[in-house]
């Protein structure tokens, strides 16, 4: 006699309601991981960046053939929505395309003279590490410290920083380079920090951890 054996047709109310279980823990955590809106503002940060890295090489080439950057009129004239992405006949050299940020997104320009300029947007991730540390709280750094929540990240000229209010003497040098520590010595900075000898870059009324700037100078005569 042959016995039969019940095959098991199809699953339990019980086995689904764990295997859906299962299903949403691992969804969860996959977001959580992944986190989509996360990961959109990091790739939108990264080509903010780099649009801003290719804009300083491009005015600093601009710069070196003509003696001067681009004017505030042709800046204004260029930096519109409709050329977003598209080739400017006076900049091509320079420019291959117009660069805007996401979602034709426009870049703040500041020229102040023939020889300075700035550039500025907005990262989505207020904590970048290539956001300066409190920034818009120096009075010296009044340009933008009202707008905060428009502007936290740029480029610049050689001689002022994105967010300086006072152009920087490039010709300074002996004891223009000293910083003043706060224990009461006397040093310079590399880096952000205090140290006694190397090469610095160092802007009037710039706080660093351990010492603040007591002379202005970001010229060749800094040892």
């Amino acid at each position: 006699m042959v016995k039969e054996f019940g095959l098991k047709k199809g699953f339990t109310l019980v086995e689904l309601l764990v295997v859906f279980t299962i299903l949403s823990i691992m969804g969860v955590i996959m977001i959580g991981v992944l986190n989509p809106i996360a990961l959109v503002n990091k790739a939108q940060d990264s080509r903010r960046k780099n649009d801003l890295k290719e804009i300083k090489i491009a005015f600093e080439r601009y710069y070196n053939d003509k003696g001067t950057y681009p004017s505030a009129i042709g800046v204004s004239t260029w930096n519109i929505i409709d050329n977003c992405g598209k080739a400017i006949p006076e900049v091509q050299s320079y420019f291959k395309k117009w660069p805007c940020g996401p979602n034709n997104q426009l870049y703040e320009f500041n020229i102040i003279d023939r020889d300075t300029f700035k550039v500025v947007t907005k990262l989505d991730n207020t904590k970048d590490k290539h956001i300066p540390i409190r920034w818009y709280e120096d009075g010296t750094y009044s340009v933008y410290a009202g707008r905060k929540e428009q502007v936290n990240y740029g480029v610049s000229s050689s001689n002022i920083l994105w967010y300086e209010s006072e152009i920087v003497d490039l010709s300074c040098g002996g004891d223009d380079c000293l910083w003043e520590i706060k224990d009461g010595g006397s040093g310079r900075v590399v880096n952000g920090v205090c140290v006694t000898a190397g090469n610095i870059q160092c802007y009037k009324g710039d706080v660093r951890p351990g010492c603040q700037v007591s002379y202005c100078c970001n010229g060749s005569g800094c040892p």
